[in-house]
């Protein structure tokens, strides 16, 4: 066969069929000339910067608050090639963090590709979109029984299909989170054909594509993570080629990690002193970021975001009269502009006894503030609970609001020490006026104990010179609280003192 002089020109025309025909031969030249994007290739080498990183924290801040420097610094330890321990108290959103930001940061505007059709109910030449989502987060949470085996693999039991037991190599987490940004792995369960030499492939799940996978351990503590990472403290040392040894039932075999793979672990800093401890050798493998609660100044979004989430769970049980943004003669969550212009939500209580009591649980809550750093996720249950009380369990909002407290709340005061108790009971019993009834009931309070506590009262309001203004402002004690006269919460929190807790 030879062509035919001028055979491969464009055909003059504008018509439909003509236009049709020269953007096939086109298509087709770049085909068979090798030079047809019919696919974005796979993603490899080290992790590519973000180039919107400002546009990103903004995203992340309509639904998460988290202090755009936290963000920063964590962005510039995994830029550096570090796997990172996201530490703090608990409810600060440190796992719905992890398990955002990898999707998030280096999410991929789509790309278009062309390919050609074989079908005669399709144009001969096709264009679609491809995205990518950042990396998928592999979510773990780490147990007391963990070991090697858990995190990279080893022999374990398998039942077979004639109920009888056998004993075969599996892998742990962090090695089918590695296998699986390679061809031929069956999902992270089995070798690449070329272990040496792996070629890399995008991870597809739920009808999404991917870079690669991270492993997200949550409660990292909680495991004797040492004994589990022991043999895994050269590998995460970084360097040029880090090699993973992944074990099989003839030998352990190893694997190259991919350059652009992290680990991203949560610990919760409240319960350190009671979980495993971490050596130092393996300390020095992650960078440990403080994820704290939202500043007071943002009390204003914290309080509309978490009112939103709380309305949402609402929502999805199905309970009458809750919409995703807010319930009709109660409560809405509002887009509004704030100092600067910018759009920002907004909790509106559109009763009389809602702002009550929501104005009065936002002090109480920040009152517990003072001395326990709890996050936005006690927030969540908090108002869940309030507006579930009012509207299945025909509470009025104070009894509501005390019952949420007493409920969702008042364990948690355990770790307070028995100063801190006492100085939240006299808020709850004192508040109102001008605030000098509980000045007068904090100043005895505080002149009856000894130095040392004295000063572990004082110190988070300013130390021993604060005078009484700031600790009123402090405590928003200058007006009464919307509690019933025999507050549920009340007691419970004057019970902590004689108990010793769970």
């Amino acid at each position: 066969w030879q062509t035919a002089p001028g055979a491969l020109d464009r055909l003059p025309g504008d018509d439909p069929a003509t236009r049709t025909y020269n953007d096939f031969l086109a298509i087709l030249l770049q085909s068979v000339d090798s030079q047809l994007q019919t696919d974005i290739p796979h993603a490899s080498g080290p992790l590519p910067p973000v180039a919107n990183l400002d546009a990103r924290i903004r995203e992340l801040g309509d639904e998460l608050l988290i202090d755009a420097l936290v963000v920063r610094r964590i962005y510039r330890s995994l830029m550096a090639g570090r796997h990172i321990v996201l530490s703090g108290p608990p409810g600060t959103g440190k796992t719905e963090l992890a398990k955002r930001l990898p999707t998030l940061l280096w999410r991929e505007p789509a790309r278009t590709v062309t390919s050609l059709t074989t079908r005669l109910d399709q144009p001969p030449v096709m264009q679609r979109d491809i995205e990518r989502h950042g990396y998928l987060p592999m979510v773990v949470t780490a147990t007391e029984d963990w070991g090697v085996r858990d995190v990279v693999g080893g022999i374990g039991p398998q039942l077979t299909d004639q109920s009888g037991l056998s004993y075969s190599i599996q892998h742990g987490a962090l090695t089918r989170a590695v296998l699986r940004h390679y061809e031929g792995t069956d999902e992270g369960r089995r070798l690449p054909s070329q272990p040496q030499a792996p070629v890399r492939r995008d991870v597809v799940e739920g009808g999404s594509r991917y870079r690669g996978t991270w492993l997200v351990i949550d409660e990292f503590t909680r495991a004797p993570i040492d004994a589990a990472f022991g043999s895994l403290l050269t590998t995460l040392s970084g360097g040029q080629r880090a090699l993973l040894g992944v074990p099989t039932a003839a030998e352990t075999v190893d694997v190259e990690m991919p350059a652009d793979f992290r680990i991203i672990a949560t610990l919760n800093s409240f319960d350190r002193h009671f979980l495993n401890q971490i050596s130092e050798a393996l300390k020095r493998r992650f960078d440990f970021i403080d994820v704290l609660p939202p500043a007071p100044a943002q009390a204003t979004a914290e309080q509309a975001i978490a009112a939103g989430i709380a309305l949402r769970q609402l929502h999805a049980q199905g309970i009458p009269g809750v919409g995703e943004r807010g319930i009709p003669g109660m409560l809405a969550v509002e887009l509004r502009p704030d100092a600067h212009g910018n759009q920002q939500q907004v909790l509106v209580a559109e009763s009389a006894a809602a702002l009550a009591a929501l104005t009065s649980f936002w002090r109480i809550f920040s009152a517990v503030r003072v001395y326990r750093q709890l996050g936005t996720a006690q927030v969540v249950a908090l108002y869940t609970n309030m507006i579930a009380g009012v509207l299945l369990a025909g509470m009025d909002w104070p009894l509501a609001l005390d019952c949420a407290l007493a409920d969702t709340l008042a364990d948690q005061l355990q770790v307070l020490t028995r100063d801190e108790q006492r100085v939240l009971i006299s808020f709850l019993q004192h508040a109102g006026g001008d605030g000098s009834p509980f000045i007068s009931a904090f100043r005895k309070l505080v002149s009856d104990l000894p130095a040392g506590r004295k000063h572990a009262v004082l110190g988070p309001l300013g130390g021993e010179t604060t005078d009484d203004a700031t600790i009123v402002q402090r405590f928003a004690a200058d007006a009464p609280l919307a509690l019933p006269p025999d507050s549920i919460f009340a007691r419970r929190v004057r019970d902590l003192l004689g108990e010793r807790g769970l």
